[in-house]
């Protein structure tokens, strides 16, 4: 075994914090052995550890930059079940230094796929689109939740943003005194407004002769057109338009939802080719709902063998809707660009607009389903599912870990996911080596999946003690923990901190970082372990000083 003693104060902070609960809250432990008196949090049976990064560079949100903060609000009637790490209620975690936190669920509540934990986590960061997620726990001990958030002026490939973009005018009467056309693409506007083109008839002006393989999304407003708001009031003068357009292949939209056709609701995941959420205002702010004649909304996508005949339109009433309302079903058109590329378009018509537009086919899902286990392993995993027979991309998961029977195990459980769709695996260790593939027919399906994995591993033993000077008094922390490492750069939960001691295995030799998240602050501890060796366990001990009057307390 390899012990390597470092004494630092990198993790005073942290227990600064700490004692003004632990000597008051009855969630403390104080078994005496000896002379010793050992000060513990106690282990929450649910815990949660969060990873909010930005959709465009997978970094941290608010790591090591103290311009942004981020708010998290939880809510949905399971909302009202969310502990701190010290057992208090909560329904928000305000000011957070970056995108790494975690929370519980109130201990005496024991989530199973039967009876799951279902709430919305909210997330608010400066200089971002809000995000939504539905979250649902459905097994205790440690589980784990990916945010990608859009950062406004640096958003993601396949999303756009376009704010208070002017697009035409109205009179008096909220009647349009020309035809409108705005789209994704600031060039292909310039193009259409050139070449006179825009309705559906004019999809492909030849003059000047323009590409638009990439995805996209255009709407186009008649000549004569009569706009009002919902009360029916007149759009007038100036119109500018905002809208976020979300693109077939972009990984940040969220994909599962409630399928409502005509008063029934089923769980879906939705195979969609372009989402847009819009909104156009006049000068006097009000907000265009109703058109007459109805305006059209065309979305462009990559061509492929396995669409459908035809696809289905939604419409949603929020940023990121819990529930869908099927609108229209629309037709595709196979076109050529001009450079002969293939791509399809898809049109629907709108004579109300929502906030919420979505183009493709809903398919039916299940909150929760499939288990995999991974045995001969002790690594954290994680990877993407693709459709078997188009490719097309489903989900991402992350392994967690359970301890029963007193050993680790290693499992995923899937969720928000689709029924009956046969889909292919993707095994990586936490630097995004591909070490494995499974395949499995039915996602939904209440079965367990057992794939074994071979790969090196390194252990650490990563020991936390506090020591009050002159005394005999020591004091351990219980808290989740995050780390990452020099090559794949990207943190991730790495389990519990128990009694001071946290266990993880590696995937190979490499500069770690650990962190912790307490009360809005985190804190870092760096660790080389490029002289690891496969087999064996590195032993790392932080033994640090706490301040005199925390000491004086215990």
């Amino acid at each position: 075994m390899n012990l390597i003693k470092i004494f630092r104060r990198m993790l005073v902070g942290v227990l600064v914090l700490i004692p003004a609960f632990m000597f008051s809250a009855c969630d403390i432990t104080n078994p005496i052995d000896g002379i010793k008196l050992m000060l513990n949090l106690k282990e929450r049976n649910t815990t949660v550890s969060v990873v909010v990064q930005d959709a465009a560079t997978g970094d941290v949100i608010g790591f090591e930059n103290d311009d942004i903060t981020l708010d998290a609000t939880f809510s949905g009637i399971d909302g009202l079940v969310i502990i701190n790490m010290i057992n208090e209620e909560v329904t928000a975690l305000r000011d957070l230094e970056n995108g790494l936190f975690n929370f519980a669920i109130r201990d005496e509540i024991e989530p199973s796929p039967e009876n799951p934990v279902i709430f919305t986590l909210n997330v608010t960061a400066d200089g971002y689109l809000p995000e939504s997620q539905l979250v649902v726990i459905d097994g205790n001990g440690e589980n784990s939740i990916d945010i990608s958030m859009v950062r406004i002026s640096d958003p993601p490939e396949d999303v756009v943003i376009r704010e208070n973009v002017p697009i035409g005018a109205t009179s008096p009467e909220g009647i349009t005194l020309e035809p409108i056309t705005f789209s994704s693409s600031d060039e292909e506007d310039a193009a259409r407004q050139q070449a006179g083109a825009g309705t559906l008839s004019d999809n492909l002006p030849p003059n000047p002769p323009i590409s638009i393989i990439t995805p996209s999304v255009r709407f186009f407003i008649p000549e004569g057109t009569v706009i009002r708001d919902e009360n029916e009031n007149p759009l007038q003068g100036g119109l500018r338009a905002t809208f976020i357009y979300y693109g077939p292949n972009n990984r940040v939209f969220p994909r599962f939802g409630e399928s409502n056709r005509g008063g029934n609701l089923d769980q879906t995941l939705f195979d969609y080719r372009g989402v847009v959420q819009a909104s156009i205002e006049d000068e006097n702010g009000r907000k265009a709902v109703l058109f007459d004649p109805p305006l059209e909304l065309t979305m462009t996508y990559p061509a492929s063998n396995f669409d459908t005949e035809e696809f289905e339109s939604w419409a949603g009433n929020q940023p990121r809707p819990d529930s869908w309302t099927f609108s229209q079903t629309v037709s595709i058109t196979e076109l050529e660009d001009a450079f002969g590329r293939s791509f399809n378009q898809s049109v629907m018509t709108l004579g109300t607009m929502p906030l919420m537009s979505m183009i493709g086919n809903g398919i039916p899902a299940c909150l929760s389903g499939a288990t995999v286990k991974f045995t001969g392993t002790k690594l954290r995993l994680q990877g993407d599912l693709f459709r078997t027979d188009n490719q097309r991309y489903v989900t991402s998961y992350r392994t967690s870990t359970r301890i029963v029977d007193g050993e680790r195990e290693i499992e995923t459980r899937f969720q928000q996911v689709p029924r009956n769709v046969p889909v292919r695996g993707i095994v990586q260790n936490m630097n995004y080596t591909q070490i494995d593939e499974f395949e499995i027919a039915d996602l939904c399906a209440q079965t367990e999946l057992q794939v074994p994995i071979s790969s090196p591993e390194f252990d650490l033993e990563f020991r936390a003690e506090g020591r009050c000077a002159d005394r005999d008094e020591v004091v351990y922390a219980t808290i989740p923990a995050q780390i990452r490492s020099s090559i794949g750069n990207r943190w991730r939960p790495a389990g519990t901190i128990l009694s001071g001691v946290l266990e993880v295995t590696l995937p190979e030799p490499d500069l770690y970082s650990i962190g912790i998240n307490y009360d809005g602050r985190f804190y870092q501890y760096d660790i080389d372990l490029n002289n690891a060796v496969a087999g064996q366990t590195t032993v790392v001990e932080e033994i640090f000083d706490i301040p005199d009057n925390i000491c004086d307390d215990v």
